[in-house]
């Protein structure tokens, strides 16, 4: 016999109806479990046969009601965010690594799942024979490595958050520099198959040498010493009224990073686009 002693009744019916239901499905008899009559907030447990329905149950329970909630705490009080609008954007980042929809973060490849690292220490609570145990309580002295684990999410949250601050900055800057600068060059076309390569409005390829005083042109103009001398560097140079950017992967974070900068003046078609152009043009000319 087990009790569970939660602080608002409406959870213990909660948690007690998700159980029944979870032994429904798995064709148990659900009688093992009742909130006490005599005081709604304890969670009557009968019996040890079915713990794993209890352990998963309790345990996604304790996440909901802890998870978010600690998260925006340590963002707020331990790494001072103070602003709503920027707690909300750490948080949504850390959920993204949790889940991992975030890659390259060195480090996440290690962590456990937080309901997995929940449910080792109610496992090791029940194996300790304890009769009753409140839930704040466990929570407050048994989830210790759960929550240095969230801690940490919020470390590389705030990290991303940043970097992407800094990235947004570095845009905008250049995007300011393209629209003052006055060109006289139309168009450019540029394909991308694993490899750069940059085009005149004919189609004639520049040269490497025309390329990298573009690409010095470009650091003078925008004063910025770190920019990509194979694409970023030589298109700010030239600076275009349009570009015709041709690949088969629109979602790649080229594609992307042209589009912020270059914005209505990007043009993005298929490699098939360029092929059936070039040979337009070579027809024109015989």
């Amino acid at each position: 016999m087990i009790e569970l002693i939660f602080t608002d009744q409406e959870e213990c019916y909660q948690v007690r109806k998700k159980i029944c239901n979870q032994a429904s499905l798995k064709q148990m008899n659900p009688s093992f479990v009742e909130v006490l009559h005599t005081d709604p907030h304890i969670l009557h447990i009968k019996s040890f046969e079915h713990m794993n329905v209890i352990i998963d149950i309790v345990a996604g329970y304790i996440q909901d009601k802890v998870e978010e909630d600690h998260l925006l705490y340590l963002i707020e009080n331990v790494f001072f965010f103070k602003d709503k609008d920027e707690q909300q954007e750490i948080l949504v980042i850390a959920k993204s690594i949790m889940n991992g929809e975030i890659e390259d973060i060195p480090g996440t490849s290690s962590m456990v799942p937080g309901e997995q690292l929940i449910k080792k220490e109610l496992s090791k609570l029940f194996l300790e024979n304890r009769r009753k145990f409140t839930i704040d309580s466990f929570i407050q002295f048994r989830l210790k490595d759960y929550f240095q684990q969230l801690l940490m999410y919020v470390e590389w949250a705030i990290d991303e958050y940043k970097m992407e601050l800094e990235y947004q900055s570095f845009i905008d800057h250049l995007r300011t520099c393209v629209s003052t600068y006055q060109t006289k060059v139309n168009a450019i076309h540029v394909t991308f198959d694993g490899e750069i390569r940059i085009y005149d409005e004919v189609l004639n390829p520049f040269s490497s040498e025309k390329l990298e005083k573009m690409y010095e042109k470009a650091l003078v103009m925008t004063e910025e010493l770190d920019l990509d001398r194979i694409l970023l560097g030589p298109l700010l140079g030239i600076s275009p009224k349009m570009i015709y950017f041709y690949s088969n992967e629109a979602d790649h974070a080229i594609v992307h990073t042209i589009q912020n900068i270059f914005e209505e003046r990007l043009i993005h078609q298929p490699l098939s686009s360029f092929a059936a152009l070039k040979q337009r043009i070579n027809s024109s000319k015989t």
